[in-house]
């Protein structure tokens, strides 16, 4: 395995074992979550997602559990319950952040790597979603707790629209005014349990090419299991690839690339065009590895049922050492 691999999937599977299709109960996912922090392959492993409500019962159990916590850190990424739309939203708010912040005091391995909310669609767009945004930043900053990240996700995000350049270059702002962490990021959903869920490689392109063009931080989730862009016969659809996506915005990134090679990017199901060699290329695109590294601070990472059918993903490639 190069060292441009272990650049590239750095910290990059958010594990989300109870959010389906896996679904696991929250024991079994908290065990797992443990498992694998333990693993040869830790150093893939984001924090586990989980919604705040269920942190007192994931303490009860990893306090039960104490013998099977080798690694010093586990980090977390509560995902916030709160209806951002609803009157009372900033007391709903204050209290979900109020427990995530006793949550962390219950023991020194638990650390907050980011949190996560969805932003009806009304408010992710035009004057009212930008209020909101720095609405949800002043919130989190004057609590108790201090998250590298906030992410957001427009619900039923799935189709084009002029205003999300707006909305990103907003978020944008609101970073660079703020200067300090916690950085605000862009969550979006890439699959699903319909065929529905999956965005088109157009829609992803374009946006892939606006986070490249105003740098934010991004995160994908579900139906990224496997590297290469492949058919689902199940579902009767194609379903993305991580490869393709981090490939895809890493590259638009450094080459300034336009919509229709990201596309391109994304609708390759060839892994030999996919290359690790002191660097990464995908075809004659390519980056050098302290590059990788740079541009990861905003391809951040990919939430995931599953933290094994990725590593299995990437083992068929052989890019991974047995």
């Amino acid at each position: 395995m190069g060292d441009s691999v272990k650049e590239f999937m750095q910290r990059i599977i958010d594990y989300a074992g109870t959010f389906p299709p896996a679904k696991l109960p929250l024991d079994q996912a908290v065990i797992r979550f443990v498992e694998y922090a333990n693993s040869d392959k830790s150093w893939m492993l984001g924090p586990f997602v989980i919604p705040t409500i269920d942190l007192s019962r994931a303490h009860s159990l990893l306090a039960k559990n104490t013998g099977l916590i080798k690694s010093k850190t586990l980090f977390f990424a509560p995902l916030i319950m709160t209806d951002l739309s609803s009157a009372d939203w900033q007391q709903s708010l204050q209290k979900e952040l109020d427990d995530i912040a006793g949550f962390l005091s219950l023991s020194s391995n638990y650390e907050l790597a980011q949190i996560e909310l969805k932003l009806p669609i009304e408010y992710f767009f035009g004057e009212k979603g930008v209020k909101r945004l720095y609405e949800i930043r002043n919130t989190v900053e004057s609590s108790e707790i201090e998250p590298k990240l906030i992410y957001v996700e427009g619900m039923t995000l799935n189709s084009w629209d002029t205003r999300i350049p707006p909305f990103v270059r907003a978020i944008k702002q609101s970073n660079h005014n703020s200067r300090s962490e916690p950085l605000i990021g862009l969550k979006l959903r890439t699959g699903g349990l319909t065929k529905t869920a999956f965005p088109s490689t157009n829609f992803l392109a374009a946006v892939l090419q606006t986070i490249s063009a105003e740098r934010i931080p991004f995160k994908a989730t579900a139906g990224l299991h496997h590297a290469i862009r492949h058919y689902n016969p199940a579902l009767e659809t194609m379903e993305h690839g991580f490869l393709n996506v981090f490939s895809a915005l890493i590259l638009a990134m450094h080459h300034e690339l336009e919509t229709d090679i990201i596309t391109m990017i994304l609708e390759d199901q060839e892994p030999h065009h996919f290359s690790f060699d002191g660097g990464f290329c995908w075809n004659n695109y390519c980056v050098e590895r302290d590059e990788i590294v740079d541009l990861r601070q905003y391809a951040r990472s990919f939430g995931s049922c599953s933290f094994e059918e990725p590593i299995a993903s990437l083992a068929e490639m052989e890019l991974l050492n047995s």
